[in-house]
């Protein structure tokens, strides 16, 4: 993932940096039967390391749980890359995200 430009855009605000979660840096260079080996690659080496985990969490809708969590926290904690986030992003292919997402929001957002 090195060479990923980050470019500012016409706003006027600063690229950003991308992270994949749970992905087998080998692609389709793996061997048909070989076990996957998924990890976390990205943009900014720093963010890989700020966002991995040392226990694999597996299900793609309950990553986009904790990132949201990890990214709320860490910008209000004064984070530098992260304090003056405009957008985080994130998204999986599990097809039963929909349902945990709604009961995750709904947990999170202040009555």
């Amino acid at each position: 993932m090195r060479g990923v430009p980050v470019r500012p855009s016409r706003s006027g605000h600063a690229g950003g940096h991308i992270l994949f979660d749970g992905i087998d840096p080998r692609g389709a260079d793996r061997s048909i039967g070989d076990a996957r080996d998924a990890c976390m690659i990205g943009s900014c080496d720093r963010l890989v390391r700020l966002f991995g985990r040392s226990v694999d969490i597996g299900e793609g809708d309950l990553k986009l749980a904790d990132l949201g969590r990890r990214v709320r926290s860490l910008s209000l904690a004064d984070d530098p890359d992260l304090k003056s986030i405009k957008l985080s992003l994130c998204t999986t292919i599990d097809t039963d995200r929909l349902d945990r997402n709604v009961l995750v929001v709904a947990h999170v957002r202040p009555t």
